[in-house]
């Protein structure tokens, strides 16, 4: 890759056994938000439908950036809010570019309970979504059903973030292929 490369040369492939499942990970470095936007799209461009991805980070380390750029990747072309204070947000897309039409993301850092949820409407999320995007997926311990990619975002020393993508489960080994 060339140093005008936005997404860095730091990628890492290796299989990791966890509880249950396997797992693929793979972690990409992104210097910035045209990087973030670019994995977004190729993310958006690779999910099966009826998926569940987890994102986890630190306040403001770009989890509801990547979700935005996943929705509008998806073929959304309206504004993307935040569900920090609703907690759910869906989508509707029309005219998809993918084979995701419909699109939820939650945002479950101002959950007190994981039992608030279910009045919230929670239950019907997994059916009527085609992927369904939670943010501190930590909040909801219990309730949440097991995704089938986490994504993990983190500051780097040098500024940009790592992002961690692991996919679950029997996935064929070029899903997800970020490269």
């Amino acid at each position: 890759m060339t140093q005008t490369d936005p997404i860095a040369q730091d990628r890492h492939y290796s299989k990791t056994k966890g509880n249950t499942e396997t797992s693929t990970r793979q972690s990409v470095d992104c210097v910035d938000e045209a990087a973030m936007l670019e994995l977004g799209a190729k993310l958006c461009q690779q999910i099966k439908p009826n998926s569940l991805i987890t994102l986890r980070g630190e306040l403001g380390a770009g989890k509801s950036f990547l979700a935005r750029a996943i929705i509008h990747a998806a073929g959304f072309k309206g504004r993307v809010k935040s569900p920090t204070y609703t907690l759910i947000e869906s989508y509707q897309i029309p005219d998809a570019l993918t084979s995701i039409a419909t699109i939820a993301h939650l945002d479950l850092y101002r959950l007190n309970d994981p039992e608030e949820l279910h009045y919230l409407g929670f239950d019907d999320v997994f059916l009527t979504n085609d992927l369904v995007l939670v943010e501190w997926p930590e909040r909801a311990v219990g309730l949440l059903p097991g995704a089938q990619v986490d994504i993990a975002i983190d500051y780097l020393a040098q500024g940009g973030r790592r992002v961690t993508v692991s996919v679950f489960g029997t996935h064929d080994d070029n899903y997800l292929e970020l490269t």
